[in-house]
């Protein structure tokens, strides 16, 4: 295997595999489902939300249940039920689901309760049909990393579609699938508690440990939500009262500003702004996920030591070759600078790549990035040097 810093000497693609700082070679044997069968139910509630249909089964070696969740508008959820309390609740993961052979996903996933994780899957049919056809699932996200067994699902998820389809149509439009409010019944947590999750050995099967959460303000894959230092909550003095009001010219906040670069460089169709007053977006393009935040400028540091410190804080989630590699930084007129750069990380059975631009300005270090599988990292780059682009216009305009 070539080296990551071979990789980016050689390549424009680059490799990222470390969002598992626990875990450490992939499961050579299979866990097997408690049914050879997934059992197919229709899950109705007594709060008046619409019924859906579930497929689940239980993995009790690993002491885990997977949920496939969908309505009668095909909106599809998938849930891990780790039945202890291994979870950070309101804490986003990047989960990513593998068929060899078939299908490859990466979702950005939300813990909904210190128990059960849930990524929304919208209507992947293709997912569903990988998963029908598939031989193994490998379910991998940062402090977990295991490889279940496909049995029975073929007639399972035929079951699942015709299930859906006898669903009433809803009224509303669609709904996101509840898995988490699924009845006491549903859950493997009824039986008596099985043994704790096991723990991490040399050359293990399986890797389980608490799983590890993204930093919850980020929407991204860890690389990129790499945090320096939060941003200040803005504080606006109370001014004086005078007699005659004077007419004030507002400056436009920094996340405001942020906001206006991403749409107006990049015209993203649907942009997270869930955490805008702390300067922190996220969006997913494609089979990209993006992600913006901005940070202080620490006093005393260069624009160079600034980045340097994000590669090295990138460097910690790495469990294994890890690479970068920047372009020359570029000052522009008004104290603006920028530049340009990648991150690689080797790894067993992963395979992500990110692409990433930092600016600076004032006492503000602000990162951008785009991260997917490598095969659609000249996605990221054109996205990233779009950016670089426009800011670079911008500033020749003035």
């Amino acid at each position: 295997m070539k080296s990551a810093a071979a990789l980016l000497t050689a390549f424009t693609v680059i490799f990222i595999a470390g969002f598992f700082p626990a875990a450490a070679e992939a499961a050579s044997k299979a866990l097997s489902p408690a049914s050879r069968n997934w059992p197919v139910t229709t899950v109705t509630l007594d709060d008046g939300t619409p019924p859906y249909c579930a497929m689940r089964n239980e993995f009790r070696d690993a002491n885990i249940a997977l949920i496939f969740s969908r309505d009668a508008s095909d909106n599809m959820s998938l849930a891990l039920d780790f039945s202890e309390n291994l979870l950070d609740e309101g804490g986003r993961y990047a989960l990513s689901l593998i068929i060899p052979g078939q299908a490859s996903r990466r979702i950005l996933a939300e813990a909904v309760n210190s128990r059960i994780l849930v990524a929304q899957m919208g209507p992947d049919f293709d997912f569903l049909r990988s998963f029908a056809r598939g031989e193994t699932l490998r379910v991998q996200i940062p402090g977990a990393h295991l490889t279940l067994a496909l049995r029975g699902t073929l007639k399972s998820v035929e079951q699942f579609h015709r299930c859906t389809k006898n669903l009433p149509p809803q009224d509303s439009g669609s709904r996101r699938a509840a898995v988490d409010s699924a009845p006491p019944s549903a859950s493997i947590s009824s039986p008596p508690a099985p043994p704790a999750l096991p723990e991490i050995r040399q050359e293990p099967e399986q890797t389980v440990e608490k799983p590890v959460p993204m930093p919850p303000q980020t929407g991204t894959p860890p690389f990129a939500s790499v945090a320096v230092q939060q941003m200040p909550q803005q504080h606006v003095p109370q001014q004086q009262q005078v007699p005659v009001p004077q007419p004030q010219i507002t400056e436009p906040a920094p996340h405001d500003r942020l906001e206006a670069l991403l749409q107006s460089a990049l015209r993203i169709s649907a942009l997270d702004t869930r955490h805008r007053e702390e300067g922190i977006y996220s969006w997913r393009e494609g089979e990209l996920f993006g992600n913006a935040q901005i940070f202080n400028w620490t006093r005393g540091k260069s624009f160079t030591d600034m980045i340097a410190e994000y590669f090295a804080r990138a460097q910690t989630r790495c469990s294994g070759d890890f690479a970068y590699s920047t372009e020359n930084a570029i000052a522009l007129s008004g104290g603006h600078i920028y530049a340009s750069g990648n991150i690689a990380c080797i790894g067993d059975n992963l395979d992500s790549a990110a692409a990433v631009f930092f600016h600076g300005h004032g006492d503000l270090f602000t990162v951008i990035s785009h991260e997917s599988g490598s095969r659609h990292l000249d996605k990221a780059v054109a996205l990233r040097d779009r950016i670089a682009g426009y800011m670079h216009e911008e500033n020749n305009s003035r």
